[in-house]
């Protein structure tokens, strides 16, 4: 693993997205702007190409390349079967894609199927698990999948434990409506309130103007404001607040030094921030000096990205330049490498 703390990929987060009004749409549901895919990156690494195919790198230790012509690779393989697709996401070496026409489709193992004795659980190639007409957006968390429509809705759906091809659901979250964002355990509504997907509690009160939001809310949580800037709160052990200290704060307090923000992305211990420069932005865990964990109070910037429009911190971080090139990089050094398509 190239981040540290590997312990806690489970609790990564999203991003938000410039150049789309959602990190989750489709070209066909915003044809008024450019839409440059989704970059996601846990176990593995997955990138959602403009044109709707799905490429993956990495340990393929369960399946989740998602092509099983490949074991481990260092390069980008394209997931079979996965057509028209408009969003995926990762978790526990899961991996899940919804397509344009509302297919939702399952691969890899997630670390969550006991199944009976001896028998292999990894699906290898993606299956269909469900239909939701309208469908925008995808995230899953363990057993647990969201899905948000063009229409604000909420639906979620239960993988079974045994069988990956068992599932509970879809069914409405009557607790969520007018959604925006859905990702992991947090949904964020249009009117900027956030929201726990499994508790449907409201998460804070003191911030308004809310466009978008990464993290947990048991260990730290990042929103990005309509004026640009950025907000945190939670555990700050390791300046994931980036306000200059190393307190835990319960209520928001403002990342110092960052301006012109226009989409965030939280890791367990450490974030991104993308500016409207197209510059990127660290801050937070970085890395180790023998057993003493290291962390920046406030932002820093990481050097030779230019003209950035997606980002994701997570084991690797990992960005696309307006260029169409990806590249990736740990918290411990941040020094960018290009992914090579072959």
């Amino acid at each position: 693993m190239n981040c540290a703390r590997g312990l806690f990929l489970f609790m990564t987060m999203a991003l938000a997205c410039p150049g789309c009004k959602d990190s989750g749409m489709g070209p066909e549901n915003d044809r008024s702007e450019p839409w440059y895919g989704q970059v996601v990156s846990e176990f593995v690494n997955a990138v959602l190409r403009p044109d709707g195919t799905v490429w993956t790198w990495g340990y393929n230790f369960a399946g989740t390349l998602g092509n099983p012509k490949y074991d481990s690779t260092d390069h980008p393989v394209e997931v079979l079967k996965a057509r028209n697709v408009i969003a995926i996401d990762l978790s526990w070496g899961a991996a899940v894609a919804v397509d344009k026409d509302g297919n939702v489709w399952f691969w890899g193992n997630s670390e969550i199927y006991l199944g009976p004795p001896n028998v292999d659980t990894n699906v290898t190639i993606p299956i269909k698990i469900a239909h939701l007409e309208g469908v925008k957006s995808i995230t899953i968390n363990a057993v647990h999948i969201f899905l948000l429509k063009k229409d604000g809705t909420v639906w979620y759906m239960k993988l079974d434990w045994y069988t990956p091809a068992v599932v509970e659901g879809p069914r409405k979250i009557e607790g969520i409506s007018s959604a925006v964002s859905v990702q992991k355990s947090l949904a964020l509504t249009n009117d900027g309130e956030i929201y726990d997907t499994f508790s449907y509690e409201r998460l804070q009160d003191s911030l308004r103007d809310i466009i978008a939001v990464s993290g947990t809310h048991d260990r730290h949580i990042i929103a990005l404001k309509r004026d640009g800037t950025v907000w945190g709160w939670g555990a700050n052990e390791l300046g994931q607040l980036g306000n200059g200290t190393f307190v835990d704060s319960d209520t928001p307090t403002q990342v110092r030094n960052l301006i012109d923000v226009v989409a965030i992305s939280a890791n367990y211990d450490y974030n991104l921030a993308l500016k409207k420069d197209g510059t990127v932005w660290f801050w937070g865990f970085a890395g180790r000096q023998g057993d003493t964990l290291i962390g920046i109070n406030t932002p820093v910037q990481v050097q030779e990205l230019r003209n950035v429009v997606l980002i994701y911190a997570d084991t690797n971080c990992l960005v696309m330049e307006d260029d169409g090139t990806y590249w990736s990089f740990s918290a411990n050094d941040r020094v960018p490498k290009q992914v090579h398509f072959n």
